[in-house]
């Protein structure tokens, strides 16, 4: 095997005397400079949202429309949890209204009367294999998936169908399940760390991004198939861990094109983040370890459709089961009771709780956990 490149002389990026630990929201502007930002911590993400719309929605009318949609929100949830066969239609119910309340939040300022899903499902016979969820944009009227994705930041999403069956392998939470269901081999490679490091000479600031070599050997996932169907190719490459651990399991993935800086590292953070999220998939943990968060690589085959940021796919997922159900109640009861049935089961359940804390970091721009009570 070839030797691996040295690694680019750095040092951990250390904020208020430890090492800055990576996150969506590490940092917050105040009044001149970036300071540290620790995560909140909530039983009730709906309070949180409930003070960031108060806090961001200036105009008097809008925070009444917003709040007013945040409390059907939280009903719908309410309503949703209690486990009825109507739970997956009151839970898209929900996030819907969220979602209105979020974009009213990031500055919309156009009318959301008539506010539409911008979503619709087709379906071929029954099951997963040939269903699909087509997104909408364009017209009078504000298409709601489309306006959140671009107001969270994404890329505004194309118009057109993805099938459920390239959805559901993009969902963390379950993927298992869909593993072992669809006979399909492992996508999700868990990453150990992520680090800030920075040169002080330079006043260049990268990531770099840390991994298990029996996460790899497991599933038998290739150094060049990590890269390239990790959306990591040209970003980050592969060098010579030794010099940086002692721990001979772990593969260092370094990015290639560091951010230069002029004033202080943390001035440059948020921009830094905001580049990677493309290609990281998360979960919401009750654990202290990485911020109570855990992040993924997504390999997603070169010629598989459908590739969507994290919350567009849990979002889709959630409409298409909620669709179902309001027009199919039957099939559904058939996927549940199918060789898709765990999977469904655990989405349905399982999923709502981490878009919602999600959703309330976004709003809040800081990351939202839920204490773990020992």
């Amino acid at each position: 095997m070839p030797r691996l490149p040295q690694a680019s002389p750095a040092d951990p990026l250390i904020v208020k005397g430890r090492p800055l630990t990576f996150s969506y929201f590490p940092i917050k502007r105040k009044n001149r400079r970036y300071g540290l930002q620790d995560v909140v911590f909530a039983v009730d993400p709906w309070a949180v949202i409930e003070g960031a719309v108060n806090d961001q929605v200036t105009s008097a009318t809008s925070r009444r429309e917003a709040l007013a949609f945040l409390q059907q929100a939280r009903a719908f949830y309410q309503a949703g949890a209690a486990r009825t066969p109507a739970s997956p239609l009151l839970t898209y119910y929900a996030f819907l209204n969220l979602g209105k309340a979020v974009i009213r939040s990031r500055g919309f300022t156009g009318s959301l009367d008539g506010a539409r899903h911008g979503l619709s499902e087709t379906h071929v016979g029954t099951g997963l294999s040939g269903s699909s969820v087509v997104v909408w944009d364009g017209g009078s009227r504000v298409n709601v998936f489309a306006e959140l994705m671009e107001r969270l930041g994404f890329q505004r999403p194309s118009t057109g169908p993805i099938s459920v069956s390239g959805l559901a392998p993009q969902l963390v939470v379950g993927h298992r399940l869909w593993r072992e269901a669809s006979g399909r081999s492992e996508r999700f490679v868990v990453l150990d760390d992520i680090e800030f490091v920075h040169d002080r000479g330079a006043k260049t600031l990268w990531l770099r991004s840390w991994l298990r070599r029996g996460d790899l050997s497991r599933y038998g996932i290739s150094r060049s198939r990590l890269l390239q169907e990790g959306g990591l190719d040209g970003r980050f490459s592969e060098v010579d861990p030794t010099p940086l651990t002692e721990d001979r399991e772990l593969v260092c993935l370094e990015q290639q094109s560091p951010v230069p800086y002029t004033g202080r590292p943390t001035d440059v953070v948020a921009g830094l983040v905001e580049s990677c999220r493309p290609w990281l998939w998360r979960i919401i943990t009750a654990g202290p370890e990485r911020g109570y968060r855990r992040y993924y690589l997504h390999l997603t085959p070169l010629n598989a459709p459908g590739r969507m940021p994290q919350i567009a796919s849990m979002w889709m997922l959630i409409f298409f089961f909620g669709s179902v159900v309001r027009y199919r109640p039957q099939e559904f009861a058939a996927i549940a009771n199918g060789r898709y049935g765990a999977w469904a089961t655990d989405l349905v359940s399982a999923q709502p709780e981490q878009l919602l804390f999600m959703l309330a970091s976004e709003i809040r721009r800081r990351e939202v956990a839920r204490p773990a009570i020992v």
